[in-house]
């Protein structure tokens, strides 16, 4: 041991505390599962720690089995070598197993909490050291095996502000977590009022067959850039799934297209594009509106091109057309395929949309539902920055607390959490 009025990495703590090497207080446990042991499979990620893996992951590649798995025990640590340095290393509150790709770091005493370094190895701050330690030509094939783990100094307090600092981290980030999940449940409701109003609004109208107002085409411009032809932007599949409109101003990747390419998928303005693939069936035919784009700009593959007839259709009011729940459902419904899905050209142009012949109509309701959008977006944007200044607060308090540079006694006393929260609350109001 050593006192820590020496700087190490996690800066200057308290000079009654020691710093220890990871493998003075921890040990490699490397305990094999018997067959059928029946025991709980257990994974540890980036966001929240140990979970169960069966609680996250209904589908996908599953292990055939788990015998002679590691043995996990409550209170151990689970480390993924792979991504340690990412902080995918957490505190398991379960017994269990889990994959030998892992590392079961168990403490050697119970002079220590585990929990205590549970937030030590998980800050932002520990990151950047297990990198450092972390052997590997490249990022992604960067591994922390325990024998350089082992030898990484960190903090030890007594054990009684071991327990305290956690409690007073469990308890503050606690009420963090709560905040954070309200104003998330905020921004989903906004969202769902404002597609129960454009179902109310557009769904009241008649509906049409699309090809009798519209043409469709899919695009086959790839991502490739070739010398010999010529230079465009072009709007791909997340361009459109993650927006409702792309004017001149929307940043876009370069590209390259024949001539005949850049005369049959230009943009020109006020043409709907939407997604044509997707890994489930709801979530297919995304939709974009086409406001204005910059000179030499086409549409990208995997995206179906709805141009208007624009004496009998407005792009604006079709796109909330293809927003309506009824419309949602139908190309949910014809969607094709197994592991990912897909909609034929047939199917987009067959699709009955909500319509009105009065095109002075359909602009005047188009444009009032991208203001009313316009509005909702900016009450969006804002919670979702005080969720980002309520999550960097977090990291910031679990890091001082756990570093010794926080008195917890006095900052309870001072209520200073309520005066931070309370000042994220009025930088969002304002």
């Amino acid at each position: 041991m050593s006192n820590t009025q020496n700087k190490y990495w996690f800066g200057k703590a308290p000079g009654h505390w020691s710093t220890v090497r990871v493998k003075s207080l921890f040990r490699l446990a490397c305990e094999s599962s018997k067959d059928n042991h029946g025991m709980e499979l257990l994974s540890v990620y980036t966001d929240i720690g140990v979970k169960p893996r069966k609680e996250l992951e209904q589908k996908g590649n599953k292990a055939s089995t788990t015998d002679g798995y590691w043995i996990v025990r409550k209170g151990d640590l689970v480390v993924n070598k792979l991504l340690a340095w990412m902080g995918a290393v957490g505190y398991s509150e379960y017994n269990g197993v889990t994959s030998p790709a892992y590392d079961i770091l168990r403490a050697r005493t119970t002079s220590i909490n585990p929990k205590f370094y549970h937030y030590l190895f998980r800050l932002k701050l520990t990151q950047g050291e297990f990198r450092r330690w972390s052997k590997g030509i490249m990022d992604m094939r960067l591994r922390l095996y325990f024998s350089e783990l082992g030898n990484v100094f960190i903090p030890c307090p007594p054990l009684s502000e071991q327990n305290a600092i956690v409690e007073f981290i469990d308890n503050e980030t606690d009420r963090i977590d709560q905040l954070i999940e309200k104003k998330s449940q905020l921004i989903e409701i906004l969202q769902l009022r404002f597609n129960g109003e454009v179902n109310e609004i557009i769904s009241r109208f008649p509906f049409r067959k699309l090809k009798t107002v519209a043409s469709v085409q899919l695009s086959n411009v790839d991502k490739h850039i070739y010398k010999d032809e010529i230079s465009v932007n072009v709007i791909h599949y997340t361009d459109v799934y993650y927006n409702d409109v792309v004017t001149s101003h929307t940043q876009l990747p370069k590209g390259s297209v024949t001539a005949y390419e850049k005369q049959k998928f230009s943009m020109n303005g006020g043409e709907v594009l939407v997604t044509k693939d997707s890994e489930t069936p709801d979530d297919i035919a995304i939709p974009v509106y086409i406001e204005s784009t910059k000179e030499n700009t086409v549409c990208g593959y995997h995206i179906a091109i709805i141009r208007p007839n624009t004496s009998k259709l407005d792009g604006r009011f079709l796109f909330w057309g293809l927003k309506t729940k009824i419309v949602r459902d139908y190309f949910s419904l014809v969607a094709q395929g197994v592991t990912r899905f897909g909609i034929p050209i047939g199917k987009i142009s067959a699709c009955s949309v909500p319509y009105i012949p009065d095109i002075d109509v359909q602009k005047k309701i188009g444009l009032e539902l991208f203001a009313k959008n316009s509005k909702k977006n900016e009450v969006s944007l804002k919670i979702r920055q005080s969720i980002e200044d309520l999550k960097q607060f977090k990291e910031s308090l679990i890091t001082e607390a756990i570093t010794g540079q926080l008195d917890i006694q006095s900052w309870k006393k001072r209520g200073s959490t309520d005066e931070r929260l309370d000042n994220i609350e009025e930088a969002m109001r304002a």
